[in-house]
């Protein structure tokens, strides 16, 4: 277990000596946090995982699944719970602002359902300092008339952030887990080999500090995403 020290001088006429005070509270309080955060990410990407799963017909059987490879565009507002605003425009997405550019999809022979992973890397680098930011999101997606060009799909997934900035006098780094939902329209075009999304969707963000210092606020995003896919080739083609 992780132990914060605090030590004290202490100065008196006949001597001066060191008194040792050993804080554990905050410690655990800190290892309880970071754990219960990992495990809220862990639940999420599981559930996440069972649901792909189970919608897409990965249950061992010879099920065709078709993969797809799109881009995400958009509007976030990211709400912290004590801080200002902060709006972002991305085309296309960057996990600077909280939505990541690259969407990796697969669903099933009906279609019925979706899974992808949502994918952001940003490197900034200056003379004095450098940031990295890194968001990756497990999703499932549930299409409500998979046999029409157009169909009303709700989503919902779980994932984490990652930041990291190096100045000259010090560094520091977090990680925090994020999770969300929405609701969007998707229509096929080219006969089904490409499809265009908007979506609306709300995610909270958990909060990411390194010791004392929040890199990562703990946030609500709100966001209008525009998205295009790619649907490239079946299993079994």
């Amino acid at each position: 277990m992780p132990r914060a020290v605090a030590e004290f001088r202490v100065v008196s006429r006949g001597g001066r000596g060191r008194l040792h005070v050993m804080i554990e509270a905050r410690a655990r309080r800190r290892d309880a946090r970071d754990a219960a955060a990992w495990q809220r990410i862990r639940n999420g990407v599981a559930v996440c995982l069972l649901a792909i799963a189970s919608g897409t017909g990965w249950n061992g059987t010879a099920t065709a699944a078709r993969w797809s490879l799109g881009a995400n565009y958009g509007f976030a507002v990211l709400h912290p719970d004590h801080q200002h605003n902060t709006t972002a425009f991305s085309w296309p997405g960057t996990s600077l602002g909280f939505q990541p550019g690259m969407r990796l999809g697969v669903t099933g022979g009906t279609r019925t359902s979706e899974g992808y992973l949502d994918l952001g890397v940003l490197f900034l680098d200056g003379d004095d300092d450098s940031r990295r930011d890194l968001q990756a999101s497990l999703h499932y997606q549930r299409n409500l008339a998979p046999e029409s060009p157009t169909t009303l799909y709700f989503t919902a997934g779980a994932g984490i952030v990652h930041r990291a900035e190096d100045m000259p006098s010090s560094s520091a780094s977090a990680t925090a887990a994020v999770f969300g939902g929405g609701v969007g329209v998707r229509n096929e075009i080219s006969n089904g080999f490409g499809s265009l999304r908007v979506e609306a969707r709300v995610d909270r963000i958990d909060k990411g500090s390194d010791g004392s210092v929040v890199l990562i606020p703990r946030s609500f995003v709100y966001a209008l995403k525009v998205g295009f896919d790619l649907w490239l080739f079946d299993d079994d083609d």
